[in-house]
């Protein structure tokens, strides 16, 4: 039971990080920032399993909103940075 528990969450995490991923390449080509975290919200089941990570969209979004800081600064700022190769 622990073991199917443990499994459901290691592939949400792996789902999340191919979500976030996938959202910092969609900004890196300058797609609308709203709509690529919505798209990286929408494309997660994990976000149900890990609610910190809507507080992170949150704050991302306020931040850029308000200072126009791009993405990849406030996720390096905060050890959020995924390596390009797990994608």
């Amino acid at each position: 039971m622990i073991w199917m528990r443990q499994k459901h969450l290691k592939s949400g995490f792996l789902k999340l990080r191919k979500a976030i991923l996938v959202a910092l390449m969609m900004v890196k080509l300058k797609l609308n920032f709203q709509k690529t975290l919505l798209f990286a919200l929408h494309m997660s089941i994990f976000i149900q399993l890990y609610p910190p990570f809507i507080q992170h969209l949150k704050t991302i979004l306020m931040i850029h909103h308000i200072f126009k800081i791009k993405l990849f600064w406030y996720l390096q700022m905060n050890n959020l940075m995924l390596p390009m190769t797990t994608f």
